[in-house]
């Protein structure tokens, strides 16, 4: 469907995503395939949205409006056997209405057709092995690394933006990242997307034995694990790695500073704020650190969503469905109302704080918090694990 990017918000710069059939690459740690292996494209709906969003009231037809772009696709690769017929006829339909869009694959079929219909775009392709043979195990209908690079090199020449992934990220499928980050960083790659492996049990119990067996039956239990070594340290030295060839480099609610988003930015006239612009921005307004409201929060963000109220709470029933049990949450809200409960509620996944860039600030058991009741956050350039910092302690400090 082509649909809200719901549980991407503050983290993707494209707002909507275009989601087909299954994938018929079959990769073994695919959340999308363990979710729904039986997905089929709504093909009569997404083209009912694309003749009539000028018209429509839904989100999705009003972000079309205002020009942001499209994902094809977060949970399916487009230019798989079991996608690219039907995705080649949509694509050429968006582009007839000059409709932004951005690609996550692996390569596939149809690449050549899609390149003659669109514009310079950003690029998303995953690499996560050093290995063929490796590749080919875990990820039996993929193109080959080799086609991936083929395909970066085509990209690049016809004037495409690309960033790759290194998503997921395990030491046993590559142990030694530096060739590959050189490799990426001589083809003209802008950044990488580094993210370790993860399963929840309900997905890692939909895995065959054959595929427990193939990715490692310790590399799918770690994946169970918010920190599990060795993966969380081989996480931060392939980061140090990438930053160290001239890559820009992106986890989820990191907390330094990048201009890994910035071929969005170049690209779309319209793209969503992302937590990394807020990242961004504090590092340059204080560089030693500091206090930080909501105003600020809503002065930099709120400018940057589309105006008007909206049928928006499913943004929050992605990432934080308990909610309602303690809050009453309006179906239709302004985008600054939602910035608002954002802040001021740490169990959102969005919330800064979930960045080891913030804070959450008290003094003694009492939160600290503004005039109007609303948390103060102290920033923390060079980063910190904790969730709240005592002022009267580190004052005396």
């Amino acid at each position: 469907m082509l649909e809200v990017y719901h549980g991407e918000m503050l983290t993707s710069p494209a707002p909507l995503e275009l989601s087909l059939n299954y994938c018929s690459f079959k990769c073994h740690y695919c959340f999308a395939n363990l979710n729904q292996p039986d997905r089929k494209a709504n093909v009569k709906g997404i083209m009912a949205l694309l003749q009539n969003y000028r018209e429509r009231k839904s989100v999705a037809a009003m972000l079309l409006r205002e020009g942001y772009p499209v994902v094809v696709s977060n949970r399916v690769d487009p230019f798989a056997h079991s996608n690219y017929k039907t995705m080649l006829p949509l694509l050429e339909v968006m582009t007839t209405l000059d409709m932004g869009i951005m690609f996550q694959t692996k390569g596939g079929r149809g690449i050549d057709e899609v390149l003659g219909m669109i514009k310079p775009s950003v690029w998303y392709i995953s690499i996560a092995f050093d290995d063929e043979a490796h590749c080919q195990s875990i990820e039996p209908g993929a193109p080959s690394l080799s086609e991936r690079y083929t395909l970066i090199e085509t990209l690049r020449a016809a004037g495409h933006s690309v960033v790759v992934g290194l998503n997921p990220l395990v030491p046993e499928w590559l142990p030694d990242p530096l060739p590959t980050l050189e490799r990426l960083k001589a083809l003209g790659v802008h950044g990488v997307w580094i993210e370790r492996l993860h399963f929840n049990r309900k997905q890692s119990n939909r895995l065959t034995e054959n595929e427990r067996a193939g990715m490692g039956l310790d590399v799918v239990e770690r994946a169970h694990k918010k920190i599990a070594e060795p993966d969380f340290e081989h996480f931060l030295r392939t980061r140090e790695m990438a930053h160290d060839v001239g890559l820009e480099v992106f986890s989820k609610n990191q907390g330094t500073a990048s201009d890994f988003f910035a071929p969005w930015r170049a690209l779309y006239p319209h793209t969503f704020p992302v937590l990394q612009d807020f990242v961004n921005w504090c590092h340059a307004e204080m560089p030693d650190g500091g206090l930080v409201t909501f105003e600020d929060w809503l002065g930099f963000m709120g400018p940057q969503f589309p105006a008007g109220e909206h049928a928006i709470d499913s943004y929050l029933g992605a990432t934080a469905h308990n909610l309602w049990h303690t809050h009453t949450i309006p179906t239709t809200m302004t985008y600054s109302q939602l910035l608002a409960l954002i802040w001021s509620e740490g169990r959102i996944s969005m919330n800064p704080v979930r960045s080891p860039a913030f804070a959450m600030c008290k003094v003694g058991d009492a939160a600290l918090v503004d005039e109007a009741g609303m948390p103060i956050m102290l920033f923390v350039p060079e980063g910190t694990r904790e969730w709240w910092v005592d002022m009267e302690q580190a004052e005396a400090d």
